[in-house]
Protein backbone atom coordinates (compact mmCIF):
# COMPACT_ATOMS: atom_id res chain seq x y z
CA UNK A 1 0.00 0.00 0.00
CA UNK A 2 1.40 3.39 -0.97
CA UNK A 3 -0.49 5.41 1.64
CA UNK A 4 -0.93 3.30 4.78
CA UNK A 5 -3.62 4.37 7.19
CA UNK A 6 -1.72 3.33 10.32
CA UNK A 7 1.44 5.44 9.92
CA UNK A 8 2.38 9.06 10.23
CA UNK A 9 2.36 11.02 6.97
CA UNK A 10 6.16 11.33 7.28
CA UNK A 11 6.45 7.57 6.74
CA UNK A 12 4.62 7.47 3.39
CA UNK A 13 6.11 6.97 -0.04
CA UNK A 14 4.90 10.42 -1.12
CA UNK A 15 6.57 12.26 1.74
CA UNK A 16 9.87 10.35 1.48
CA UNK A 17 9.79 10.72 -2.31
CA UNK A 18 9.30 14.47 -2.01
CA UNK A 19 12.28 14.71 0.37
CA UNK A 20 14.43 12.72 -2.04
CA UNK A 21 13.32 14.82 -5.01
CA UNK A 22 14.12 18.02 -3.09
CA UNK A 23 17.71 16.82 -2.50
CA UNK A 24 18.12 15.84 -6.16
CA UNK A 25 16.87 19.25 -7.29
CA UNK A 26 19.23 21.06 -4.90
CA UNK A 27 22.30 19.06 -5.94
CA UNK A 28 21.43 18.98 -9.69
CA UNK A 29 23.46 15.74 -10.11
CA UNK A 30 24.14 13.34 -7.25
CA UNK A 31 25.28 9.75 -6.91
CA UNK A 32 22.64 7.28 -5.68
CA UNK A 33 24.74 6.16 -2.71
CA UNK A 34 25.64 9.71 -1.67
CA UNK A 35 21.97 10.61 -1.81
CA UNK A 36 21.03 7.65 0.37
CA UNK A 37 23.61 8.70 2.96
CA UNK A 38 22.28 12.29 2.98
CA UNK A 39 18.65 11.25 3.29
CA UNK A 40 19.36 8.58 5.89
CA UNK A 41 21.18 11.09 8.11
CA UNK A 42 18.20 13.45 8.09
CA UNK A 43 15.46 10.87 8.41
CA UNK A 44 15.82 7.15 8.84
CA UNK A 45 14.82 5.28 5.69
CA UNK A 46 15.35 1.67 4.72
CA UNK A 47 17.20 0.93 1.51
CA UNK A 48 14.08 -0.84 0.21
CA UNK A 49 11.89 2.22 0.72
CA UNK A 50 14.60 4.47 -0.73
CA UNK A 51 14.78 2.37 -3.92
CA UNK A 52 10.97 2.24 -4.11
CA UNK A 53 10.88 6.05 -3.92
CA UNK A 54 13.51 6.32 -6.66
CA UNK A 55 11.52 3.90 -8.83
CA UNK A 56 8.36 5.92 -8.30
CA UNK A 57 10.10 9.24 -9.10
CA UNK A 58 11.63 7.70 -12.24
CA UNK A 59 8.33 6.19 -13.41
CA UNK A 60 6.49 9.50 -13.14
CA UNK A 61 9.29 11.25 -15.04
CA UNK A 62 10.73 13.46 -12.31
CA UNK A 63 14.26 12.01 -12.20
CA UNK A 64 16.67 10.33 -14.56
CA UNK A 65 19.71 8.13 -13.89
CA UNK A 66 22.82 7.85 -16.03
CA UNK A 67 25.28 5.00 -16.48
CA UNK A 68 27.45 6.28 -13.60
CA UNK A 69 24.59 5.85 -11.09
CA UNK A 70 24.06 9.61 -10.93
CA UNK A 71 20.59 11.04 -10.51
CA UNK A 72 19.38 14.30 -11.99
CA UNK A 73 16.01 16.08 -11.95
CA UNK A 74 13.88 16.17 -15.10
CA UNK A 75 11.97 19.34 -14.26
Amino acid sequence: MIIPDNLNPEETLYYKGASILDKIINYKIINVFELYDLINKEQKISIQLFILCLDWLYLIGLIDINQSDELRPCL
